[in-house]
């Protein structure tokens, strides 16, 4: 694996409050999603919303737990874990088909998240000075900017 000793314990220390300000903020925006999209289960009483918040919490965990062993066990498979990862777009364009919504999102934004979700794997896997020292993979890359614009491109084709 790559591992740099110099930038391990800064890389530690930001993904570590990364997750604290995740499990405090953003998790809490997903609950708050979650509820306006299911008030029904909120309204029942105290048990009920226990219910429904340990329920939230063990769907939300489980996946991400799943997550990471999916992740381990395709290390060796830089191809599909890159795919997988940069599939983001693949729910949304699945719940617009499902739901027919037709202008779910402005052009700009699918474009400028899509640019900057790319920055980081094309620097990796297209830059040989990059900052991990690993060797360039430049058919990933390219996998990966073909992938994500096609995702990104039949996101818009929906909205028409």
């Amino acid at each position: 694996g790559i591992v740099v000793d110099s930038v391990f314990s800064a890389f530690t220390t930001t993904a570590f409050f990364k997750f604290m300000i995740f499990s405090v903020f953003e998790l809490r925006y997903i609950l708050m999603i979650y509820r306006a999209r299911n008030p029904r289960a909120f309204q029942d009483g105290w048990n009920s919303v226990r219910r429904e918040l340990s329920s939230f919490y063990t769907r939300f965990y489980g996946v991400l737990f799943l997550g990471v062993i999916v992740i381990f066990q395709l290390r060796g498979r830089p191809a599909v874990l890159v795919l997988l990862l940069y599939s983001f777009w693949v729910p949304q364009i699945i719940h617009n088909a499902v739901h027919g919504h037709r202008h779910p999102m402005l052009t700009r934004y699918i474009v400028g998240i899509s640019l900057t979700r790319l920055a980081f794997p094309l620097y990796v896997l297209g830059c040989p000075n990059n900052f991990f020292h690993a060797a360039p993979s430049y058919p990933l890359a390219a996998l990966c900017l073909v992938w994500v614009a096609a995702q990104a491109a039949l996101l818009l084709l929906q909205s028409r």
